[in-house]
């Protein structure tokens, strides 16, 4: 039994005219053996008279969108970790943007595809910072009260706080000169 993923969103898209290269890179990949993906016959891929039968056979269902191909759905059991692989081998071809599963658990990562590369990656979960305190529902307290600091243009690491209070300096300073000049 394997895991069962879908598409949860995206926005991957490649060009038309991308089409013909793009099935020779995967199908290419798939024949060198980079690409052993469980669920799929190999064979029906790299036999694949069209994109559209290419991607069928990889379990998505593509459709045409003026100039660009997009992806209309994706459902199935994980190629057993060879989707990376899979879209490596075609990352030159699609557009910047990306394709974020979610697993039967659910368990999210997104393949990112950025300047002719792809990505695997994985969300990091981060809970909110303020505490339901009312005394501190305001951004400038919330932040004093964990520390952070602000690297400056030369490189200096300072407290919120004195920053905060240098940028008060300076605005009353530009409301003062504004406030002489009309």
């Amino acid at each position: 039994m394997g895991y069962c993923i879908s598409v949860n969103c995206d926005n991957f898209s490649f060009d038309v005219t991308k089409a013909e290269n793009l099935m020779r890179d995967v199908k290419e990949a798939f024949f060198k053996e980079k690409i052993e993906g469980r669920w799929i016959y190999e064979n029906a891929v790299i036999g694949s008279e069209t994109i559209e039968e290419m991607f069928e056979e990889l379990r998505f269902s593509l459709y045409k969108d003026g100039d660009k191909y997009k992806i209309d759905y994706f459902m199935g059991e994980k190629l057993d970790g060879c989707e990376e692989e899979l879209f490596k081998s075609m990352a030159k071809y699609i557009d910047d943007g990306y394709l974020e599963y979610i697993g039967e658990d659910g368990e999210q990562w997104r393949y990112i595809f950025k300047n002719g590369e792809c990505r695997e990656v994985y969300p990091e979960i981060v809970y909110d910072i303020i505490s339901y305190d009312t005394d501190i529902w305001d951004l400038e307290t919330t932040l004093n009260k964990v520390g952070i600091s602000i690297k400056t243009a030369d490189g200096e690491f300072r407290k919120l706080e004195d920053v905060l209070n240098d940028l008060s300096i300076v605005w009353e300073e530009y409301v003062g000169t504004v406030n002489k000049l009309t």
